[in-house]
């Protein structure tokens, strides 16, 4: 049918409904409003996060960037797991979300309750779980960029082997990052609770 087309993955079939559309336009990658709210929040919690990990914490600035990031992760996973156009089903980026989620509720949790015991080590599992949220989307966003956007081209083997060898890299990075911010936030757990912030 013209104007349609599917892409393969490795859920089934990627559902395109503008075969002509160019990959670099709207209308490639966005096919509801639904799925424009999930772009725009992707969007805003993949700047969000950069902002908050790589900036100065634990300031106005920081707790602010941080609130407003938490919300737009809520929505990508909300969204995500609102969309089913994809595979027709429950696929990989549904698991990703959930798990986003699993880091993102405690991670925020954590940040309440470091306020009320002042423990330090609420407010390094705080940094944790949200680190590991941003790393959940900024994965969900590269899979979905090689699978809808690499695969047409290069495979779907090839796009698949693409996001494993990403996600193996990264994993191993990530684990070095996380321990080095909970030794950062220890710190300023340390400062906060001595100077009496």
């Amino acid at each position: 049918m013209k104007g349609r087309a599917t892409l393969p993955s490795s859920c089934g079939h990627v559902e395109v409904m503008d075969a002509d559309a160019s990959i670099l336009s709207w209308t490639y990658w966005v096919r509801s409003p639904a799925g424009a709210a999930h772009l725009g929040a992707a969007s805003l919690a993949l700047v969000l996060g950069a902002v908050v990990f790589l900036r100065r914490k634990g300031d106005r600035a920081h707790r602010a960037a941080g609130a407003l990031f938490s919300a737009a992760l809520l929505a990508v996973n909300l969204s995500a797991l609102s969309m089913y156009a994809m595979s027709g089903g429950f696929n990989m980026f549904h698991a990703l979300a959930i798990l986003s989620l699993a880091a993102l509720v405690p991670g925020v949790v954590m940040i309440y309750v470091y306020k009320r015991t002042r423990n330090s080590e609420h407010l390094a599992t705080h940094a944790e779980c949200m680190a590991w949220a941003y790393y959940g989307v900024a994965g969900a966003g590269f899979a979905q960029a090689i699978s809808r956007g690499a695969a047409p081209e290069i495979g779907s083997g090839s796009a698949w082997l693409i996001i494993f060898a990403f996600f193996a890299m990264t994993w191993l990075w990530m684990r070095r990052a996380v321990r080095r911010l909970r030794a950062q936030a220890r710190g300023i757990g340390a400062a906060s609770w001595s100077t009496g912030g």
